[in-house]
């Protein structure tokens, strides 16, 4: 039990140097006194010695079948009891080193420069730690190199898996902004076939109207009603982009009104031979008529397109965009006062 108290001591002591900030290699003089000064005999000192050098024997044996642990753990108690051996040392760095190696552990590779260092206290230029150190320091590099790389990816990794979702999302909109957009452009397009179409017959009614005028100068009333109803629904323009309900169907309704005093004056100028016979008036009759088929149509194209439109507005993601629905173009017959010409 003495020895081992000794023993304790002695290596207790070791430690206190080998931690000093002023640390410098002990010469095997300096050893031995510091084993005599904590109650080892010169015996027991030599004793530990040559445990020491067994202890390394060891260390370079498993070292050489590559069990590590095993050559690590006799390695560090050969320096443990005689820190002045140069092989220990270097034999303790190579067997970190290889186990660093396989753990790809950067902890393991300063570990082992650590007692490369040791080795350089002992013995400059140590020709085999000098090149165990070089290999050390290569294979921190290509560490670092893999850890720097597997850094970069894993930063790509976590910005795609927040940039690519949302791109993939902005790209989904801006292709169904696009798409929205060219449907709200078809609705332009038919509302302006619907106006051109309706325009040509405002062009033809006073047109038809100076005809028949010739010959029922007695009904001026109806040929006035006419007149005004063609003025009131030829001032109504709408803007294509900003189509509304109400505005639709107050278009529809002058339109409407327009038909039906028309639909009047012909049925007058059906009671009149004198017309029936006038070329004039039978090429007007027929192109109104023209006009009133192409006047159903450009609104049932009209009608179509704002359906397409109107239901890609209402769908997923359109729905999030500033796009709201178009009104169709319809009339309440509840407010027209009179039988209608449909359109």
């Amino acid at each position: 039990m003495a020895e081992d108290r000794y023993l304790q001591a002695y290596l207790k002591k070791l430690m206190e140097k080998e931690g000093g900030l002023d640390y410098s290699p002990l010469t095997d003089n300096e050893l031995k006194q510091i084993a005599l000064d904590t109650g080892l005999s010169e015996t027991e000192w030599l004793a530990l010695v040559q445990d020491a050098k067994h202890a390394e024997e060891r260390g370079f044996h498993y070292l050489d079948r590559h069990n590590l642990e095993d050559a690590i753990t006799a390695f560090k108690e050969a320096t443990s009891l005689y820190p002045n051996n140069t092989a220990s040392f270097y034999g303790l760095a190579k067997a970190l080193f290889l186990k660093g190696q396989e753990q790809e552990n950067e902890v393991l590779f300063e570990q082992a420069l650590t007692h490369c260092d040791r080795v350089f206290t002992l013995q400059p230029n140590h020709k085999a730690t000098l090149d165990l150190q070089s290999n050390i320091r290569k294979q921190q590099n290509i560490i670092d190199s893999k850890l720097l790389s597997k850094s970069k990816t894993s930063q790509w990794k976590k910005k795609a898996i927040i940039y690519v979702p949302i791109g993939l999302s902005l790209l989904w909109l801006i292709i169904t902004y696009n798409s929205i957009t060219t449907e709200s452009e078809n609705v332009a397009s038919a509302w302006s076939q619907v106006e051109n179409v309706c325009q040509s017959r405002y062009d033809k009614i006073p047109q038809l109207v100076k005809v028949v005028k010739s010959a029922v100068a007695h009904e001026e009333s109806i040929l006035k009603e006419v007149l005004e109803a063609n003025h009131k629904a030829s001032q109504l323009s709408l803007d294509a982009d900003n189509l509304n309900q109400e505005q639709l169907e107050s278009f529809a309704l002058q339109q409407n009104k327009l038909s039906h005093s028309l639909q009047q004056l012909i049925f007058l100028a059906g009671k009149l031979p004198k017309l029936q016979s006038l070329e004039s008036y039978l090429s007007l009759q027929d192109e109104i008529a023209g006009m009133e088929n192409r006047i159903t149509v450009e609104r049932r194209n009209f009608n179509l397109a704002v359906k397409q439109y109107n239901q890609k507005v209402k769908r997923f993601p359109a729905m999030l965009l500033p796009f709201s629905v178009k009104p169709y173009y319809a009339v309440d017959q509840h407010k027209l006062n009179q039988p209608t010409l449909d359109l």
